[in-house]
């Protein structure tokens, strides 16, 4: 959740399926926006996520899979009242609004999380950002790692900006773990949102503040080390054992390997030095 908050950050989760783009904010929510905020947005949605976040019993598969508005306010009211009998939070929040107890909503949830992650998971000072201020200097393998970044391993062609993303949606051939959302052991990512066969297996780029301690990697986290990650960039196969896949498995892969040869540019191979260097550089992205 690092820098989520800042006002250049209007696209969220993996799929982007909240997302702004042209003046206009685009989620599930359709034109019953929650909040003008994209983050508050963002937060408005996992509850709602019946298969993943809301228990599978009786009620919810009578009344709520439908996934209609209705099923959504059901959830909404629970949470509120949970939020308030069990957390014990319903006076913290009145008091912060300056509302009476029956007058809170979700929505007064979601914008107290929204403050939350604006506070706690600001973007502060690293070592790369105090050294581009001329206030400091990095090793030499810490140096070296940096042309990598911005030269043969083609990382801010994709990894650009104040956040290190281009807020795009790539393909980077990496192990499935766990039942994908899809529901047939993948996840397909972009294509969740958009419907487009085009969209297939596409993940958007992940900024990298302190990418160092926001292991594990991979939009499933299938990946534990951060030099894991890097390699599946330029040899994704190191990672992949198709001999105890099925056929099915195995066709998954290729498609994806098919995604990734249609973008460019695509890194170059890393030695195992290179590779420290570069790991080196990321390091300096924390703080």
């Amino acid at each position: 959740m690092w820098g989520r908050a800042s006002k250049d950050f209007n696209t969220f989760f993996w799929d982007g399926k909240v997302q702004g783009k042209d003046g206009k904010l685009i989620s599930q929510f359709g034109d019953t926006l929650p909040s003008q905020d994209p983050l508050a947005v963002a937060v408005s949605l996992p509850f709602l996520e019946i298969r993943e976040m809301v228990s599978d019993d009786k009620y919810v598969q009578e009344k709520l899979l439908t996934e209609t508005t209705n099923s959504g306010e059901v959830i909404q009211k629970e949470l509120v009242n949970r939020t308030i009998t069990i957390l014990k939070k319903g006076a913290a929040i009145s008091e912060v609004y300056q509302i009476a107890p029956d007058e809170i909503t979700f929505s007064h949830i979601a914008e107290s999380i929204t403050h939350f992650f604006a506070d706690k998971f600001r973007i502060k000072d690293s070592k790369f950002s105090i050294f581009m201020a001329g206030k400091s200097s990095l090793t030499q393998e810490e140096i070296d790692g940096g042309l990598i970044f911005y030269g043969k391993g083609q990382c801010a062609s994709c990894h650009s900006g104040p956040h290190f993303s281009d807020f795009k949606f790539h393909t980077v051939v990496t192990p499935q773990f766990g039942f994908g959302k899809n529901g047939f052991g993948v996840d397909y990512g972009r294509f969740n949102t958009t419907f487009k066969s085009s969209d297939i297996h596409k993940f958007r780029t992940p900024p990298l503040h302190n990418v160092a301690k926001t292991s594990p990697y991979g939009h499933s986290g299938s990946l534990a080390q951060l030099s894991e990650i890097i390699t599946a960039h330029y040899d994704p196969l190191a990672f992949i054992d198709t001999k105890i896949m099925d056929t099915v498995a195995r066709r998954e892969i290729f498609d994806r390997l098919r995604n990734v040869e249609a973008q460019s540019p695509i890194p170059a191979p890393l030695t195992d030095s290179e590779l420290r260097n570069l790991e080196a550089f990321l390091l300096t992205l924390s703080f």
